[in-house]
């Protein structure tokens, strides 16, 4: 006896070929072309430069294939990129209870010192006894 399966629409639509992205892919063979350019340009014996060139464009095309945790390398360098850019932007605040004021602790350049900042000054004023 056969039993009837259903098989989700979104199986059937899968955008990967050879079990990668599509994306990941192209993207891989961009960079292997960019990559064949370069090479192509260094005088080297014609033999040498299409052995390079193929070693070199099939290591792109698998690696950009494989990707960073499944997303595209040039998507991943952007994001890291965002990362570095937004890192210094924003810091945290926390009040000076020593004195017993209420303001936020500002250093010389006008930004407000992250609260590891905070500990470490605090502990070197407990060292010089300040």
């Amino acid at each position: 006896m056969q039993r009837e399966r259903i098989t989700p629409n979104n199986v059937l639509q899968i955008n990967r070929i050879a079990g990668f992205k599509k994306r990941n892919l192209i993207e891989g063979l961009v960079w292997a072309i960019i990559a064949g350019l370069i090479i192509s340009t260094i005088p080297f014996v014609t033999k040498v430069k299409w052995i390079i060139i193929i070693c070199v464009g099939i290591a792109l095309i698998i690696a950009n294939g494989f990707g960073i945790n499944g997303y595209p390398v040039s998507a991943t360098v952007f994001n890291w990129l965002k990362y570095r850019h937004f890192l210094n932007q924003f810091s945290y605040r926390r009040l000076n209870k020593d004195v017993g004021e209420y303001k936020t602790i500002v250093n010389d350049k006008n930004k407000v010192r992250t609260i590891t900042a905070n500990r470490s000054i605090k502990n070197i004023r407990k060292f010089f006894g300040q």
